[in-house]
């Protein structure tokens, strides 16, 4: 029988793999039986087997097992696909036949030495290059690779190394993954990592009803990508059914994303970066842009933390929490602050191009969601859109240049606002709605929007607190603090400094001088200070009461109230 000659350098350009490091060999991948190992074509010597590599790092032997290697007899070939690696070491894929050509499909290869190097854990690295992938079976999951714990995929740099499908391939359904790491809630999978490389999902070269995800983190603990792209990933839109995307994180715990960019196909794709259940996830610059869901998206995770990251130009919104507990984002953008199309657009300006749907969406009882030095800038439908959320907290931020309000509040029960911005948008600087309650707006300024507050649509709101010198300026109109006056427990029109004068509550007119009750409720009118003698009701027959000097009232809608005095009081209106 012909023997097969095996001659490769085991050294890598770090020097890393060097003499006493064994090669375990077998007759087949993935089998337990040891091949025979001869040093030379025809004799009978033969080596041990695990094999020792020397000190010069180069391996040499013959072997009569070719049907691993697919060769030709005689053929000289790199490390072949069946020897594994029995210590931790970093590895090249190019050692067990990937390409990197652009044209060959280096599945195989790449699976090859992501399993050998399982064995005992290290760095499986990629050399600059386009390895072309295709989906297939690996733990009962269709993906192209399979990284399991302990495996950190290593390239040369996001644009030089880059994993790519390959075209029409062979998808199955949403569920697809580019590159899968973990696998099921039955084993822990700790310690995953992917660094330094790119992810192109080829959606041209795909089918129209192709779904897949990029990189998909699966009951992993402590995964980590740093300095990775993932591109041209055509994934589904509804995250509670699909979670698919660029980076897809479903029930894991302290993964860590750093420097990461997600690009998306626009309408075609889902999320940029989708966390589906998982805790104390950290992005750190962090960038999305194009995709049909959110840039980024937290769904059922708690302690999720955002730092310095970008989200714009998306179909869907910037970011997007739903039923999460203590998500934070620090320093975020949604936007763009001076797109180049329109640097200065007015609020009213219809060819302003918009950089998102919402900037910032928050809503479905998530809790404790907080926001520090964040700005969402040119987003078509609102800056902040807070709907059903509870404990809100908004410090630093900035909303201008938004198609409708700048910070919407429905049904939030707790919201803090502290030296907060809202400039230029379309309409309101600041709209709560519904039963929005417990608000409290501290500082900041609210320049140059239709409306500077608007809470006209606010239901039986208690506690709308506004103080500590909040500045509305240049607004068409100042404020809608109608129902939030009327409310209960709300202060406000003494701590802030406008300069305009059409509010929700009218100011106390001239002694003798009817005013009427225009809101369509009763409203109490409490009468604070002055030198009151007299104060009459009419109601909306006509029909007056003289109530003397009286300190407080009730005016129907419709119905009108005058006061005679010789020195002028305050008064407050409250909804009856």
């Amino acid at each position: 029988m012909s023997r097969y000659h095996v001659y490769t350098d085991a050294r890598h350009s770090d020097g890393s793999l060097a003499g006493g490091h064994d090669l375990t060999i077998y007759t087949t991948q993935g089998g337990d039986t040891l091949a025979t190992l001869y040093t030379t074509e025809t004799g009978t010597t033969t080596l041990d087997n695990p094999y020792e590599i020397p000190s010069s790092g180069i391996v040499e032997f013959w072997t009569e097992d070719a049907n691993p290697w697919v060769l030709a007899e005689g053929d000289t070939v790199r490390r072949p696909l069946h020897i594994n690696i029995s210590e931790g070491e970093v590895v090249s894929v190019k050692d067990y036949g990937a390409t990197g050509d652009g044209v060959t499909d280096d599945t195989v290869a790449i699976q090859a030495t992501i399993d050998a190097v399982a064995v005992t854990g290290g760095v499986v690295f990629l050399p600059a290059g386009t390895y072309r992938v295709d989906f297939s079976t690996y733990v009962a999951v269709n993906c192209a690779l399979h990284v399991p714990a302990g495996v950190t995929l290593r390239g040369y740099g996001a644009e030089a190394t880059i994993i790519k499908l390959v075209d029409s391939a062979s998808c199955t359904s949403y569920a697809d993954k580019i590159i899968y790491c973990g696998y099921s809630e039955a084993a822990a999978h700790d310690h995953i990592g992917i660094e330094s490389l790119g992810v192109d999902g080829n959606l041209s070269g795909q089918g129209a009803n192709d779904y897949y995800s990029g990189i998909y983190f699966d009951y992993c603990g402590h995964p980590h990508c740093s300095d990775v792209e993932v591109r041209n990933i055509p994934g589904a839109v509804t995250p509670a059914t699909a979670e698919t995307g660029c980076f897809v994180c479903v029930s894991c715990y302290h993964a860590v994303f750093t420097r990461c960019a997600a690009y998306g196909g626009g309408a075609s794709s889902g999320s940029g970066f989708m966390d589906n259940a998982s805790l104390n996830t950290r992005h750190t610059d962090c960038y999305a842009e194009g995709f049909a869901w959110s840039g980024f998206t937290a769904w059922k995770c708690i302690g999720d933390c955002y730092v310095g990251c970008t989200s714009q130009d998306n179909v869907g919104n910037g970011f997007n929490c739903e039923y999460g507990a203590d998500v934070s984002y620090a320093s975020c953008l949604a936007g763009s602050i001076a797109p180049e199309w329109d640097p200065d657009p007015t609020p009213y300006d219809s060819a302003t191009t918009f950089t998102n749907d919402h900037g910032f969406v928050v809503s479905y009882d998530s809790i404790r969601t907080r926001f520090a030095a964040c700005a969402a800038d040119y987003c078509e439908n609102g800056g902040w859109f807070c709907y059903g959320a509870k404990d809100v907290t908004l410090s630093s931020c900035t909303a201008s240049h938004a198609g409708t309000n700048g910070f919407f509040f429905g049904d939030n029960p707790g919201v803090d606002m502290a030296s907060c911005r809202a400039t230029d948008n379309a309409a309101a600087g600041v709209y709560l709605s519904g039963t929005t309650t417990d608000v409290r707006i501290s500082g900041g300024t609210f320049t140059d929007n239709d409306t500077g507050f608007d809470f006209s649509s606010l239901a039986n709101s208690q506690g709308i607190h506004i103080s500590r010198e909040a500045v509305l300026a240049g607004n068409t109109v100042s404020a809608y603090l109608a129902n939030a006056l009327l409310g209960y427990g709300c202060d406000g029109s003494q701590h802030i400094r406008t300069d305009n004068t059409s509010w929700g509550v009218p100011a106390v007119p001239a002694s003798t001088t009817t005013k009427t009750n225009d809101f369509p409720f009763h409203v109490g009118v409490h009468i604070i200070g002055g030198v009151v003698s007299d104060v009459t009701v009419t109601s909306a027959t006509d029909e007056d009461a003289s109530l003397g000097a009286a300190t407080y009232c009730e005016v129907e809608p419709g119905g009108s109230i005058t006061l005679t005095y010789d020195s002028a009081p305050t008064w407050v209106w409250r909804r009856a």
